[in-house]
């Protein structure tokens, strides 16, 4: 995590190192590891999910801009959390046609060949 400031950040994926220092809580002479996170982006959070040492996480349903990013960790014994702030630029789109246009594109091309070499034959055999 970040100590304050921003991360600007123009990728789809973020990676955030969440790191636990092992800890016995408890003192019965075993290391905790039933820790959860989740992930707080805007007004949605993210369901508990295992730690991790890296989480992926995908940026793309969230519009350019700055968000807080507040990730939470709980273990029997409590709740913890920590906030981000990140500029997000949304990678701009290739330039060109995408692939569903040029699919179309083909396919009213051959029909419309088929068309003209359709009525070729036609006027040709007569």
């Amino acid at each position: 995590m970040t100590e304050g400031g921003i991360i600007n950040i123009n990728s789809t994926t973020v990676k955030l190192d969440l790191d636990i220092t092992n800890q016995d809580s408890n003192n019965d002479k075993v290391t905790d590891t039933d820790y959860q996170y989740r992930l707080l982006i805007n007004s949605l959070w993210s369901s508990w999910l295992p730690v991790t040492g890296l989480i992926d996480y995908d940026l793309s349903p969230i519009p350019s801009g700055a968000h807080d990013i507040t990730v939470e960790v709980k273990n029997m014994y409590g709740i913890t959390q920590d906030q981000i702030t990140i500029q997000y630029t949304a990678p701009s789109t290739p330039d060109g046609i995408p692939g569903y246009s040029t699919l179309l594109i083909v396919g009213l091309l051959a029909l419309g060949e088929s068309v003209i070499i359709f009525r070729f034959r036609k006027k040709s055999q007569k």
